[in-house]
């Protein structure tokens, strides 16, 4: 046969006679296929050479690099199997089990896979290279996988304040979930997100690989795939840090951990999710140390600037945050908060979870599990001298009732609501049931927010490809079209490509002014009422991200991205 497969392939014009000789000279020598043979000489390509064999044989030929095997059919042949003999299960229809194999007509292993499949095996042929590297990735350990993934790394200068020490030498796929490797993994995937000044981090488990991903100023960015034996390890070793149950993997978890890095702590909040191929990792880093957010950088124009001071100014009265989540309420929040900070006023919050201490305030962390909600938070507040309270989030009418009530009764009440705009706030009110005289008498101010990423200032340019008749779209003049610029990055390494550094806010400032208060009696419209903030200086989200898109801060496309157009 091997003197037949060269012949063919001479007579192909693929292999001189003296190439033919010196291969099989080496074989003399050294033994081996002499298909292989001309392959390892460099005489023949690979795939030219399944070619042939697959004519010669009349059996298939299979090149693994293009070809993805079922994790099923791979549990039929050990790996210990498929390394010494060299061979992958590729495909099982009935009773009959499809192997790639380097010599489809060696008997000894043929009988030796059908022993231990109990299965009938049709061969197929491939190359040694092409069999070596699907061993490799198809039957590598838990630990092959991790010694490979983390011996480039070097030890991370990033330690967790507290650890659980229970379970800690539990093992999943043969790693122990204090195994140095994967701890050494963990703690560069966190220290990576740290550094590049991720809001989250995402392990993602699929049935080929675990996807990495980290979102960056608002935007998920796939930062590696690795190998899929290696997520329950992840997993594992996450749930200790955060104190959670390893042995859990039903239902959902979350649990929160503190690492410190350049000598400031930083807070993780973990979130587990059961998938279909395994438990999905969320931690969101809460860095409190990446930058003091002052009144300035929060992203007001000056005249939505001058309305928001003027507002949490009063001396009482209900200021509502509104916003989906991951749009900086929070941030904020804490801002305002921080402005009315004094040695005088008695600041008390409820929270869930409390994302940054403030000195000064008294935080409260809400736990529903045993009785301590927003409402019943609040309604405690009342009985403590507080001067401004501030609840975390108003979800339902026992809420809102209490904190309409405590800035009825000469508080200042701070909130967060999940709407889409400041006019939908007060309809949302409404709907949870409080009565209309109520939210009039009550509110001062209404902030609806979104974030928008910067332009990346190294690599900003004019973005020619804005059209005539998306400007105008934008509310752009016709007669100003042609001289106005809208702006983007082109990326550039500061940027890491995207054309993007970096987040701002773009906000509407609804001020309740006497007049809107009629309305809100009168249960107006939610487009009456937003035509009568327009009317009084109101500016929009869509209004407000045109304005920074004008001045080169965003670009048209997060435009689009974060606002919604206005109906009228």
């Amino acid at each position: 046969m091997e003197m037949k497969l060269g012949e063919i392939l001479i007579g192909e014009g693929l292999l001189t006679p003296e190439q033919l000789q010196q291969a099989l000279d080496e074989q003399k020598k050294n033994g081996g296929k002499i298909g292989q043979i001309f392959i390892d000489l460099g005489f023949v390509p690979e795939e030219r050479i399944l070619f042939f064999l697959q004519q010669q044989l009349g059996m298939i030929a299979v090149n693994l690099d293009e070809w993805e095997v079922d994790p099923e059919i791979l549990k039929l042949i050990p790996g210990e199997v498929a390394k010494k003999h060299l061979v992958i299960p590729i495909e099982k229809l009935g009773d009959t089990l499809t192997v790639a194999m380097m010599d489809p007509t060696d008997r000894k292993i043929l009988d030796d896979l059908k022993f231990i499949t109990n299965l009938n095996i049709e061969p197929a042929i491939s190359t040694k290279r092409s069999l070596t590297a699907a061993v490799d990735k198809y039957y590598k350990s838990a630990r092959e996988h991790l010694e490979d993934k983390t011996k480039d790394l070097s030890e991370t200068v990033m330690d967790v304040v507290s650890e659980s020490d229970e379970m800690e030498e539990e093992a999943v796929a043969g790693v122990a979930a204090d195994d140095k490797p994967l701890v050494k993994l963990v703690n560069q995937i966190i220290l990576d997100g740290i550094r590049k000044k991720a809001s989250d981090i995402h392990i993602e488990p699929y049935e080929k690989y675990t996807r990495l991903r980290y979102r960056m100023d608002g935007v998920l960015h796939t930062a590696d795939k690795l190998p899929r034996q290696i997520n329950a390890g992840l997993v594992s070793r996450i749930k200790i840090i955060s104190h959670l149950n390893i042995a859990e993997k039903r239902v959902p978890q979350d649990g929160k951990a503190r690492v410190t890095y350049d000598n400031r702590n930083i807070d993780l909040r973990v979130a587990i999710i059961p998938c279909v191929w395994g438990e999905k990792v969320v931690i969101r880093i809460l860095d409190k140390g990446s930058g003091e957010v002052t009144l300035d950088m929060l992203g007001f124009e000056q005249a939505q600037l001058e309305r928001f001071t003027k507002g949490i100014d009063s001396p009482w009265g209900m200021i509502l945050i509104t916003g989906p989540t991951g749009s900086g309420k929070t941030w904020t929040l804490s801002t305002s908060l921080k402005l009315k900070n004094t040695e005088d006023v008695n600041i008390m919050t409820a929270e869930d979870p409390v994302e940054f201490d403030i000195e000064g305030l008294n935080q409260v962390q809400a736990k529903p599990e045993v009785g301590l909600t927003f409402a019943s938070a609040l309604k405690s507040f009342l009985r403590a001298d507080p001067d401004i309270v501030m609840i975390g989030e108003v979800r339902d009418f026992e809420t809102g009732e209490i904190a309409v009530k405590a800035a009825q009764t000469g508080h200042l009440v701070f909130a967060t609501l999940h709407t889409n705009s400041a006019p939908d706030t007060i309809a949302r009110l409404g709907n949870m049931g409080i009565e209309p005289f109520n939210i009039a008498s009550s509110l001062v101010m209404i902030i609806a927010q979104r974030l928008v990423r910067k332009v990346c200032s190294n690599c900003k340019i004019v973005d020619e490809d804005v059209t005539p008749e998306t400007k105008m779209d934008l509310g752009i003049p016709k007669d100003k079209v042609s001289t106005t610029d809208f702006y983007k990055g082109k990326g550039c390494s500061k940027c890491n490509n995207t054309g993007y550094k970096g987040r701002t806010a773009v906000y509407e400032v609804l001020f309740v002014t006497e007049e809107m208060r009629s309305l809100i009696v009168k249960r107006a419209s939610v487009d009456d009422i937003k035509a009568l903030a327009r009317k009084q200086g109101m500016k929009t989200l869509r209004e407000s991200a045109v304005i920074k898109a004008l001045k080169g801060t965003t670009t048209v496309e997060e435009i689009f991205r974060t606002t919604a157009a206005d109906s009228n």
